[in-house]
């Protein structure tokens, strides 16, 4: 299955691709009227996963797109002990006064989210930078997080990592 929008920027986008035969539905009620999302409940092992992927190009205002993520969190951790949110964020985490009002720092401490991406994911610059996130309330999910050069990209790498998780096939019909 795939999931996407038409860009609200003329920088970039989103696209989600779901593997037949998992249980997931869009949540567009919990999407943002600015900030650029894709919201999904994912069903595995009878534990339900509320995961957020997440573009801010640098036309949006951090401040807007911060607050309206908050918003969203909030509201997910009212039905959702699985959180996890993806994307490109466009702050360096490499240098810390790039997110001059700790809105990344707020978002992890306010909804106890741990970033498993640890190396430099866009090569826009000689020395690369770490823009991109996988962020989870279950960090001990997770294993084998690695970022990948593909050259599918003019300028970021890919980001994969793996639920810790077994799961029964649905039957094919």
């Amino acid at each position: 299955d795939c999931i996407s929008d038409k860009m609200q920027s003329c920088e970039g986008g989103k696209i989600v691709y779901i593997k037949d035969g998992l249980i997931a539905k869009r949540l567009e009620d919990y999407e943002t009227a600015t900030a650029e999302t894709i919201c999904l409940e994912l069903n595995i092992s009878n534990k339900k996963w509320f995961i957020v992927y997440a573009y801010r190009p640098e036309s949006i205002n951090r401040n807007l797109f911060f607050s309206e993520i908050n918003t969203l969190l909030s509201k997910a951790t009212n039905e959702y002990e699985n959180i996890v949110i993806s994307g490109d964020l466009n702050i360096n985490l490499d240098i810390p006064s790039s997110d001059i009002k700790d809105h990344l720092t707020n978002i992890c401490v306010n909804f106890n989210l741990t970033n498993l991406v640890n190396k430099k994911t866009c090569t826009k610059t000689y020395d690369g930078t770490s823009i991109d996130v996988i962020m989870t309330t279950r960090p001990l999910c997770f294993h084998n997080t690695s970022v990948i050069e593909t050259s599918l990209s003019d300028h970021h790498k890919l980001i994969m990592t793996f639920l810790k998780s077994r799961f029964r096939r649905l039957p094919l019909f």
